[in-house]
């Protein structure tokens, strides 16, 4: 979490254990991009646009830099809306910067950063992307009216983009445990579903989950649940025998 200018990592064992927030303090003009599964933070420096892997240090409640990656940022940014997310085996990371894609395999750092063009600047208030499990596909609402879909490795070229029936924005998405569907929210407060091995839309697998737009969604860890919000409303939906 992003708190004072400071980026602070919650431990959620030692909180509930003492009963009281237990915080690792990061760095100045560092903004969360994710936590892996053994703790460790990523972070975006603001300025440089420098991806940071966080590691515990010596001294207490603090994290120290285990991994720069330069951000080499071709534009010049203003915007505090560095986003990312990660894929299932963790290598992959993608993210939102400025109205640009920007990926980076944590597995091979020596890579760097790699950025696509100006996609557009988002000016919705809905925006919101994710990768496949495996690491190959980014679909992502940020960039206009549709869902579009890129390749991890050109984040650049727009592969597909959802139209399918008129409608509102496309608001959220998520793809599936496995990879092989692609949930996408909307204003209208539908979801609809779409393969992924063809980016196709299923119709007879969408469903109505919210009479407003569609916030937030998400598949959970096993993949038997759909979860979406609306404002301060959440539901669950199976995925079994169908979705909603």
């Amino acid at each position: 979490m992003f708190y004072r200018g400071k980026t602070q990592i919650c431990d959620v064992a030692k909180s509930r254990a003492s009963r009281r927030p237990a915080r690792h303090i990061v760095a100045l003009n560092q903004y969360p991009l994710a936590v892996l599964a053994d703790g460790r933070a990523v972070t975006m420096e603001h300025e440089t646009a420098d991806i940071v892997v966080w590691e515990p240090g010596h001294e207490l409640n603090r994290l120290e830099e285990a991994l720069r990656v330069p951000g080499k940022v071709p534009f010049t940014h203003h915007n505090r809306d560095e986003r990312a997310k990660l894929s299932r085996d963790e290598q992959h990371l993608v993210g939102v910067l400025a109205g640009r894609l920007f990926t980076l395999d944590l597995n091979r750092p020596e890579l760097g950063i790699t950025w696509s063009s100006d996609l557009g600047a988002s000016v919705g208030a809905f925006t919101d992307h994710d990768i496949s499990p495996d690491g190959q596909w980014i679909a992502s609402a940020d960039f206009g009216a549709r869902v579009t879909i890129h390749r991890f490795e050109d984040p650049g070229e727009v592969v597909a983009r959802l139209a399918g029936h008129p409608r509102s924005y496309d608001t959220a998405v998520a793809f599936g445990r496995e990879g092989r569907r692609l949930y996408i929210g909307n204003e209208d407060g539908r979801v609809r579903v779409w393969d992924a091995a063809t980016w196709s839309e299923i119709p007879e697998e969408g469903f109505v989950a919210h009479h407003s737009a569609i916030t937030a969604i998400a598949v959970s860890h096993e993949g038997s649940l759909i979860a979406t919000s609306r404002g301060f409303r959440l539901k669950l939906f199976p995925i079994e025998p169908e979705p909603g």
